[in-house]
């Protein structure tokens, strides 16, 4: 059995399991590190060391960064990890979609309980090293369900650009330097 340096989590894993249910809980690994971030900037907030003027923008920007991990797919551990947190905070009322506009928005009364409590899930999930917990939260929540994947059949057809490639003045300069030098 190969052994993790990295927790006794991942070692536990590692000796009981396949490459396929390591794969699988590693998405908890990814959800655990974005959703315990937002959890960290709201608790920073509340105890005065950053602006609480900008929490509406995170939470905003999280839901927005939620579908664009998923586009790349779910199949892997970073789409699988944005899934869990995207259908959890939903299901618990922090993200909520309306159907007469096909739109998400973030409840802001909501979201901040919705967050801490799936950060005291995955937590407690990964360091009682519960594997079974683990691959229930990714069967339950690492799906697109049907109001996600029409946004990104849409995001899709309209051609909405996953990532944007900037090109920089710098690039460019260089790219003709090395054209004369060959």
């Amino acid at each position: 059995a190969v052994v993790s340096t990295q927790s006794t989590w991942e070692a536990e894993v590692s000796t009981q399991s396949t490459w396929e249910a390591v794969v699988s809980t590693q998405s908890t690994w990814e959800a655990k590190a974005d959703i315990a971030s937002l959890w960290a900037l709201q608790y920073l907030m509340d105890v005065g060391k950053l602006d609480k003027s900008k929490m509406r923008s995170y939470y905003v920007t999280f839901l927005a960064s939620a579908f664009r991990s998923i586009r790349f797919g779910i199949h892997e551990a970073h789409g699988k990890g944005q899934a869990i947190q995207l259908n959890y905070l939903w299901d618990e009322g922090g993200f909520v979609y309306d159907e007469a506009t096909g739109r998400f928005a973030v409840d802001f009364e909501k979201i901040g309980p919705a967050v801490a409590k799936l950060v005291g899930v995955i937590l407690t999930i990964q360091g009682t090293a519960d594997r079974k917990g683990a691959e229930g939260l990714v069967a339950k929540y690492a799906v697109n369900r049907p109001p996600v994947q029409n946004i990104l059949t849409r995001l899709a057809t309209e051609k909405v650009p996953i990532d944007i490639q900037p090109i920089w003045q710098l690039d460019e300069e260089l790219e003709k330097e090395q054209d004369l030098h060959l």
